[in-house]
């Protein structure tokens, strides 16, 4: 979970959403079997698109605040689905189209989902997809982050909030006690 500072849309994100936080990223892998690397790398969905990087760009106090939760009882064989559907999407392009309908929506007090584009990504809806389809149908429940989940085209419309609010994640660290 991360919360920016000093962005005009990050600030309008928090604000609509009632949320401390206003963007997600994963950590795919710390290297603890490879000690010659010493860094945690996050895949996250940036105005460029899908991207790999090291933690530590959400290090710096005066422009982030971050966030981590955990979804239990996953298995390693998940864990690496996890991992493999979203490598398989670096490089897909930010879905611009897709936030401004989830943020007018919300303010209209209905999430609209007339600029769905599947073939783009937003961060929290990249990341909801990715435990959903990681997972055996038995449990899928179990690592759905929206509330009143009903089908499968509503994995395009989670939003950070969602994951900082759902009981599905523990929180690991959470320095502020916001959701």
């Amino acid at each position: 979970m991360v919360h920016t500072r000093g962005s005009i849309l990050s600030a309008l994100i928090r604000k609509i959403l009632k949320s401390y936080w206003n963007h997600t990223a994963l950590v795919l892998t710390n290297f603890s079997r490879l000690p010659e690397y010493k860094t945690t790398v996050v895949i996250e969905v940036q105005d460029e698109g899908v991207i790999v990087h090291r933690i530590s760009a959400f290090l710096d106090p005066d422009k982030f605040d971050i966030g981590i939760k955990r979804v239990p009882n996953l298995k390693a064989a998940e864990k690496d689905m996890i991992r493999h559907y979203l490598l398989s999407h670096i490089d897909t392009p930010y879905d611009t189209a897709r936030l401004l309908d989830m943020l007018i929506g919300m303010l209209m007090g209905d999430i609209m989902t007339k600029f769905s584009n599947t073939k783009q990504a937003i961060c929290s809806s990249l990341i909801q997809k990715a435990f959903y389809y990681a997972v055996p149908e038995e449990k899928k429940q179990d690592v759905v982050f929206l509330r009143d989940f009903k089908n499968e085209s509503e994995l395009e419309f989670v939003s950070p909030a969602d994951i900082a609010r759902s009981d599905k994640a523990a929180w690991i660290y959470n320095p502020h006690n916001k959701q």
